[in-house]
């Protein structure tokens, strides 16, 4: 499961469009809640031999199937700007892409052994994969040109990226008494090892800026983190025997964790999420068969009240950055606007703007320092924009 694409794309640099994402007035910064799409593999439902990508909302409604495409599925990366699911098939020994509504299947990469999971950086143009069966992480351009092997390594079934320091995180062990996590540079060097316990980490996560690594563990039936040096390693949620947590993703800005994990029929799946500290455990859906892979599209830009039609933040750039960020927004006619910089336990950190802007583009910069010029610690801040009772927020991420 990856990170690189979850509520918002961290980017090593560029500029791009977030996803905004809606929080009503009335709930105020901090009880924002995540809101998006999950897409996942559902596996062995109902027989070995079916298996689909599906979607639904993260509060479990509007379950859709998006592919059928047989008992071969296994990991899934979503690419919300191009409107891709990048998915492996363990069958068909291939690694493809097909649109949101499952049309347009292609062919990316023919040959891996067994890859299990996958993972995308659409800044770096670079589509990775784990194959368990051959023992290597394989790359190649998101077209799918320029495939070949990165590592050779053993390989169970977490893969993701750190788009942002340009590293590839992998668990390694599928038999034996040993589990471990590495990683290594997109370009194959300075392989160590982060992690190594008794047990046997699957599925994995990143959350760059809280400097965490979520893993997934069904041998001991639990949802661990970790430094993303492997240090303080911590239990954040204990499924039970033989519940088998397996695919996971991260809502970064709505600090919540996804997985899948045996529900309460025997051999049937459901979706769970959590905050990052594993408070707040709720159910999501059930009724599958295994949730082997799970990613986050955020939902689209919407908005309420009366505020200007059509008043957007369009582009936060660098994000993540460091210094300063320009932030751009589009008024279709003039309005008063209140543009202030928010932590994520909802304390204001400073206003960039209260008053009328004319109609039109703007852009205003936050250098990264409170209302006093004290620089504020890394991490995730929110810019929220109010206008009359139309309210938009849009992630940032301040790394240093």
């Amino acid at each position: 499961m990856i990170v690189q694409h979850d509520v918002f794309r961290i980017l090593r640099g560029g500029s791009f469009i977030l996803t905004l994402l809606f929080v009503a007035p009335w709930l105020g910064f901090s009880a924002a809640l995540a809101d998006g799409t999950l897409f996942f593999t559902d596996i062995f439902n109902p027989s070995f031999s079916d298996g689909f990508i599906r979607r639904v909302e993260t509060d479990g409604t509007g379950l859709q199937t998006v592919l059928s495409g047989g008992g071969g599925l296994r990991g899934i990366a979503v690419y919300p700007d191009s409107e891709y699911v990048y998915y492996t098939d363990v069958d068909l020994d291939q690694i493809r892409r097909c649109n949101f509504d499952g049309g347009n299947v292609r062919t990316l990469v023919y040959g891996p052994v067994f890859p299990m999971e996958i993972a995308i950086d659409p800044a770096a143009d670079l589509l990775v994969w784990g194959d368990q069966g051959a023992g290597v992480i394989g790359v190649a351009h998101l077209d799918g040109t320029g495939a070949h092997t990165l590592l050779t390594t053993s390989f169970a079934a977490g893969l993701a990226l750190d788009t942002v320091n340009g590293k590839i995180y992998w668990s390694t062990a599928l038999t034996g008494s040993t589990g471990e996590i590495l990683r290594a540079d997109y370009d194959g060097s300075n392989s160590q090892t982060v992690v190594s316990e008794s047990d046997r980490p699957a599925r994995l996560a990143l959350d760059i800026s809280g400097g965490k690594v979520y893993w997934t563990d069904y041998v001991v039936d639990v949802v661990r983190r970790a430094n993303l040096d492997g240090t303080e390693v911590e239990t954040i949620f204990d499924a039970g025997g033989n519940h088998n947590p397996d695919g996971i993703c991260l809502d970064l800005a709505a600090g919540k964790v996804y997985w899948g994990q045996e529900g309460v029929q025997v051999n049937r799946e459901m979706i769970k999420c959590m905050n990052f500290d594993g408070t707040a455990v709720e159910d999501v859906i059930d009724g599958f068969g295994i949730v082997a892979s799970i990613d986050l599209k955020a939902a689209p830009f919407s908005s309420v009240g009366s505020g200007p039609a059509a008043m957007r933040l369009l582009t936060v750039s660098p994000n993540p950055f460091a210094g300063s960020a320009a932030l751009r927004l589009d008024l279709p006619q003039d309005a008063s606007i209140r543009l202030s910089i928010y932590s994520v336990d909802g304390r204001r950190i400073t206003t960039l703007h209260s008053g009328i802007l004319a109609r039109g583009r703007h852009q205003l910069i936050w250098d990264g320092t409170d209302q006093g010029g004290v620089m504020a610690p890394p991490g995730v801040y929110f810019c929220r924009m109010d206008a009359g009772a139309a309210v938009e927020k849009i992630p940032m991420v301040l790394i240093q």
